[in-house]
This record gives structure tokens, sequence and C-alpha cells, in this order.
């Protein structure tokens, strides 16, 4: 289950685009009787609209630019910014968006929400989304066993993500 605006980055399309701007000015307007607050987590998840960005494969490059412009409207207000470093401490299931994209190699996802100010050193089990990126950039893609169940560290896994960097 996941809220509205979750729906939208999670199919980053520009049509999906336009759909999300005209959410927030509707808001904006206060023509809708629901706030924005209310679309942004899905309840039954606990998940910000940010962590649905995090787990996006981007299949081309007009859907990675798409979803990074999805990203970045939702960072420049002030209600969306404030959920960048949401997270459940120590608990592994919910981390900072920051570190879903890591995980996931969505790079698109990392750099826009490092640009509106997430902090990339909050701890997540055995790591944090900075040495994630560290490790990915280096080309050292091993995943720690408590994360394996996120991304894999089979060699499939490990070719999908080389592909997904390239």
């Amino acid at each position: 289950k996941t809220s509205v605006l979750g729906y939208l980055v999670y199919h980053p399309t520009e049509r999906n685009l336009e759909s999300l701007n005209y959410l927030l000015l509707v808001s904006d307007r206060k023509l809708s009787p629901i706030s924005p607050s209310s679309m942004i987590s899905a309840e039954m998840a606990d998940l910000t609209v940010f962590h649905h960005a995090a787990q996006v494969f981007s299949r081309t490059n007009m859907e990675k630019r798409t979803l990074g412009l999805m990203v970045r409207v939702l960072l420049a207000r002030p209600e969306y910014a404030s959920l960048v470093d949401y997270h459940v401490p120590n608990y592994v299931e919910v981390p900072p968006a920051i570190f879903w994209a890591a995980l996931t190699l969505n790079l698109e996802v990392v750099e826009e929400l490092v640009d509106g100010g997430a902090n990339p050193n909050i701890p997540v089990g055995v790591g944090t989304a900075l040495v994630l990126v560290s490790h990915i950039q280096s080309g050292r893609l091993h995943v720690p066993p408590v994360m394996q169940k996120f991304f894999g560290s089979d060699r499939t896994s490990r070719e999908a993500a080389s592909r997904r960097l390239n």
C-alpha cells in the first residue's frame, strides 16, 4: 500500500511529474481537503515518498532524469524536505531513504537527497549510505550479510548492480 505521491514517484514518467506538480499546486491553494502530509507517507508501511523514490529501478535515462526532478520538486518544499532523514532508529527495515537509494544503486536519488540536505552518515546496521556509495564507486559491490535481504550478494545481483551503474 502506498500514498498518491508514492505511487507517482514509483512510476517516474513525465506525465506523473506533471501530476505531482499539479497536486502540490492544489495543496498550495488549499483547493483540496487532503493535507500534503497525509499523502506523503503510507500509513501501513511508515515510509516517506523518498523511500518510494529510493526503490525505483529506472530503466531509461529519461526515467532517471524524471525521478531526480520529482525528488528535487519535493525537496524544494519545507513540509517534505523535513522528512529527508526520516527513519526508525535501530530498525533496519526502515532506514533513511538515502541508505535505501544507495543500497539499490539508485544514485540519481542519492544525489538529489544529498543536495536536499540528507545526512549520508546516519548509521544503519553495519554501515552508512556514504560507506555504501564509496564501495559502489570503488567497484566493491559486496553487500554485508545483514543487508542481503534487500539486495543479494550473488553473482547475478552483482552483475545487475554493475549494469545499473553504467
